[in-house]
């Protein structure tokens, strides 16, 4: 992404936040906000934490563009943020082509996975291969 001109950064660093203490919005300080915000890998977020990050960013009227997959694993800290994104926001929409996964073993297991919880998703990814 940098290398084609567009600041891209991990959440941690966008809100200056190293994820041990909880995140307060004066640590935002007199920092550049963007009208609009793409955040790719969103899954990887505990959904408590999405929450207050974009509960911030709409009080500024800063559109967020959220992009993640389902078959992600889920975040050490929490629960994966999807249900929590489909009852919020305006638009919620899943893309059910899998264009990555080229082995079947790999395509088999993420549909196996698909909207499970995270110890069913944990529990899949541990299991010995059939």
């Amino acid at each position: 992404m940098r290398a084609r001109g567009v600041k891209a950064q991990i959440y941690h660093s966008f809100f200056r936040w190293s994820g041990q203490n909880e995140w307060m919005p004066d640590r935002m300080g007199q920092k550049f906000i963007p009208h609009v915000i793409i955040w790719d890998e969103v899954c990887t977020v505990p959904w408590p934490i999405l929450e207050t990050f974009l509960a911030w960013l709409e009080q500024r009227g800063v559109q967020v563009i959220c992009c993640g997959d389902q078959g992600q694993p889920p975040s050490i800290g929490g629960e994966m943020p999807h249900d929590w994104l489909h009852e919020h926001f305006d638009y919620y929409e899943e893309v059910e082509v899998n264009h990555r996964a080229k082995e079947d073993a790999l395509k088999a297991l993420k549909r196996a996975i698909r909207l499970q919880t995270n110890k069913v998703q944990c529990q899949e990814r541990r299991s010995p291969a059939a």
